[in-house]
């Protein structure tokens, strides 16, 4: 019984570790696609958001 719900725990764990690789790639992809300067206004202003 344990061992079927240490499954499930790991199956829901893969699974978001899945979705933010893939919204991270997303995300890294689309920052490549736009103007440089864009990416470098996001960058800053997740820095800055990121530094409090």
């Amino acid at each position: 019984m344990r061992s079927m719900e240490a499954r499930k725990k790991a199956g829901v764990l893969l699974t978001v570790l899945a979705t933010a690789a893939l919204l991270l790639m997303a995300f890294e992809w689309l920052a490549d696609q736009t103007v440089p300067e864009l990416k470098e206004h996001v960058v800053h202003y997740v820095d800055h958001h990121m530094a409090g």
